[in-house]
């Protein structure tokens, strides 16, 4: 379950496996549903149905361009990678990790960060300095970063998009520490800016 959740969390893309069989699944619909928040909240997450089998479309998929498989595998596996090809433009994002990967010795999957640092190429300054500060602590309360960082509302609202996406951790309700992910993250965005790559964003 833990790498399920990790995955909808930092995962660009979820491909959906349409069969009268995967569409029955409470582990699938779990998956789906939490993916399709994500997609109709923030967009930051590309759903690709891949049809298997004729059987009853989700509504909520009714209006995405699926792939067809179920006739011609090859012509299905064309499909499904035509519509992934705006979304590889990884490149500028991947050099940035390489770099800092030869300095630290990073935990993560070179092309996930990449990922994740393309997702967040505009990250709030707030988030920035939320994270600066963690790094240089153990586990802090949020009454301890919101008098360090200030702007209350804010500041709150960073912390719960921090939380959500896996950059900070958070055993208690208070208690908050910033993740192995939030720690190389600040490296590759620091990285980054410095390269021109991404930017921090003011809030307001």
């Amino acid at each position: 379950m833990e790498k399920i959740n990790e995955a909808l969390i930092s995962h660009d893309h979820l491909i959906i496996i349409l069969s009268s069989n995967s569409l029955q699944s409470d582990w699938v619909k779990r998956e789906l549903n939490s993916s399709l928040m994500r997609h109709l909240q923030r967009k930051e997450i590309s759903i690709k149905p891949v049809l298997i089998e004729n059987c009853e479309i989700p509504p909520l998929l009714a209006d995405m361009k699926y792939a067809d498989f179920r006739e011609d595998y090859n012509a299905g596996f064309n499909e499904l990678i035509n519509s992934f090809q705006e979304d590889f433009a990884l490149e500028p994002f991947l050099h940035v990790v390489e770099n800092v990967g030869k300095r630290e010795n990073l935990t993560y999957d070179h092309r996930f960060l990449a990922v994740i640092l393309k997702r967040h190429s505009s990250f709030s300054t707030i988030g920035v300095r939320i994270l600066s500060f963690l790094s240089e602590k153990n586990v802090v309360s949020r009454l301890a970063i919101l008098s360090e960082v200030g702007e209350a509302e804010l500041v709150q609202q960073q912390i719960d998009y921090l939380l959500e996406n896996g950059l900070v951790d958070s055993k208690c309700k208070d208690e908050i520490k910033i993740s192995t992910l939030g720690q190389e993250f600040l490296h590759i965005f620091s990285e980054g800016v410095s390269q021109g790559i991404v930017s921090p964003v003011c809030p307001y």
